[in-house]
């Protein structure tokens, strides 16, 4: 559960609530958006008496860290804990990115980012965010697809049956 978020310039602050303890996650973003966020810090902590201090502390704190490699990350952390690391995406998202010109456009930038996180369940996860099916959203990264903005799933893996 999201508690609260904090933004400074590129970098952009969540705090979730986890259990009986909060995870913070740091991340830095271009102003022109071209490229995903990457990640600069995700610490699991104890609550704090003074929340209106943790994200901005933690933002300065991260100022000085290296990128974290997001995909190798998430393969190291439980399936809820990455599902914060998709909550930051779109949270980042709705600061951060300003509309595309079409519906299709914004569709398809916006799951690129949860793919690029490590999100197995992008199309899903995004539509929950967006309030709409998961259909809409097929349909809307499908005409992406057609339309060059994302490259084609390969036609996938069948076994050979020896038939």
């Amino acid at each position: 559960m999201l508690i609260d978020k904090y933004r400074v310039r590129e970098f952009f602050g969540t705090r979730h609530k986890w259990a009986d303890l909060e995870v913070i996650i740091v991340s830095s973003q271009q102003v022109e958006y071209k490229k995903p966020p990457q990640l600069l810090l995700f610490q699991i902590q104890a609550a704090s008496k003074r929340s209106k201090d943790v994200l901005p502390n933690a933002i300065e704190q991260a100022k000085s860290l290296k990128p974290i490699e997001v995909m190798s990350f998430r393969q190291e952390v439980s399936s809820e804990l990455g599902s914060l690391l998709s909550n930051q995406i779109i949270e980042l998202q709705k600061t951060y990115l300003s509309p595309k010109e079409t519906l299709v456009e914004d569709a398809a930038k916006r799951y690129l980012d949860l793919i690029a996180w490590g999100e197995p369940n992008s199309a899903k996860v995004l539509a929950e965010a967006e309030g709409i099916s998961i259909r809409t959203i097929h349909s809307r990264l499908m005409n992406a697809r057609k339309k060059g903005i994302l490259e084609s799933p390969g036609s996938g893996f069948r076994f050979n049956t020896g038939v």
